[in-house]
């Protein structure tokens, strides 16, 4: 694997400095605005293109009941699962991107993702960023503080989506 790419620090921080400052809720409608601003581009009503150098330069957005209730943007070049090389620069630049979106964010990872692996960061206004562990690709997730509010419930009533180890 040669020439991995991940979004740089200075292409990061304008778009977590917009983002993490979403006042929620937000209706979705908003969203068309707020992302012309990053000058990114729709595909579709819930897709689009990103700015950033990548192989992969995509968004997709999450709708709850007319809300925006999540971003989930890709900041680095996605590997194929076969390619060991390609998939050890992925785990590498994962803790590169943990440090980077702390150091945009201006304070550090504020605890771990419940249903899957990764990091997350709660934001003052409720919402929450994730950097889900996804091994092929680096993807952030801009969760707002509905959605944040149902994962921390989650966590609160021991419930981890997807995992068998309960009587239900």
């Amino acid at each position: 694997m040669s020439g991995f790419k991940i979004v740089s620090e200075e292409e990061l921080r304008p778009v977590l400095t917009k983002l993490a400052g979403i006042q929620w809720p937000i209706r979705f409608e908003e969203m068309t605005r707020l992302l012309g601003e990053l000058g990114w581009v729709f595909e579709g009503r819930m897709v689009g293109r990103t700015r950033f150098d990548i192989s992969l330069p995509h968004f997709s957005l999450g709708d709850l009941a007319g809300e925006l209730s999540r971003i989930e943007f890709a900041i680095s070049d996605m590997v194929s699962d076969d390619d060991q090389d390609g998939l050890q620069a992925v785990q590498v630049a994962y803790r590169q991107a943990s440090q980077m979106v702390s150091s945009c964010l201006g304070f550090g990872v504020t605890g771990e993702m419940w249903a899957s692996q990764g990091v997350v960061w709660d934001l003052p206004g409720g919402g929450r960023i994730n950097l889900p562990n996804l091994e092929i690709v680096l993807e952030a997730q801009v969760w707002s503080k509905r959605l944040a509010d149902v994962d921390r419930t989650l966590v609160r009533q021991g419930i981890r989506p997807g995992h068998d180890d309960g009587p239900w």
